[in-house]
């Protein structure tokens, strides 16, 4: 007769390894957040978002400045004053160029990592079997969380605009094929850099 795990000792193992995940994830999710109108920003230290803010070079459109109506939180704000409108419009760029962008998409979530080590450590999290690591050595995108991980080490504009135009084609019914994802995605890197 087979021996079966109680179903104790079933649950316990299955709280076990979510805390794992977790902690692996991000830091057993030790983070702060800053929120801009489209995104959530995670981050460890306020540095982080200083760097982020510093390594964008990018200029939002004068159209998307003309409608965007966002007033972040004050102390959110003085930490990294011109960071909200960056991220946005990358996000409002990319979209425009994205043929039938979904208008309406749940807000993008951003985690903000040292370096290319930490983010290949959460591609292993998300994608065990990921065959070339190295390639996701900037950042990558997950359906699975609705995440972009970047390696602040690494960040450009180009670079979230590739993972962001991930995330809005993750938004499409069907789902486009990773294929036609990565056409897309280099593309918009070289239309934000």
């Amino acid at each position: 007769m087979k021996k079966y795990p109680s179903r104790k000792r079933t649950v316990l193992w299955s709280i076990l390894s979510g805390l794992i995940f977790l902690g692996i994830i991000y830091g057993a999710w030790a983070a702060q957040a800053f929120k801009t109108k489209w995104t959530i920003i995670n981050y460890l230290a306020t540095i982080d978002l200083q760097i982020m803010d510093g390594k964008l070079v990018f200029t939002p459109p004068k159209k998307f400045l003309k409608q965007y109506f966002f007033t972040p939180d004050p102390a959110q704000n003085a930490l990294a004053p011109g960071l909200a409108p960056k991220m946005d419009g990358i996000l409002y760029k990319v979209c425009s160029i994205l043929p039938n962008c979904p208008k309406n998409q749940p807000y993008l979530k951003i985690f903000l990592l040292q370096d290319c080590q930490q983010v290949n450590q959460r591609l292993q999290v998300f994608s065990p079997f990921h065959d070339n690591p190295a390639s996701a050595c900037f950042g990558f995108f997950t359906a699975q969380a609705n995440a972009i991980f970047v390696s602040l080490e690494d960040l450009s504009a180009g670079v979230l605009a590739h993972e962001m135009t991930h995330f809005l084609l993750s938004q499409f019914n069907p789902v486009p094929d990773h294929d036609y994802q990565e056409q897309w995605a280099q593309y918009m890197e070289t239309q934000i850099d």
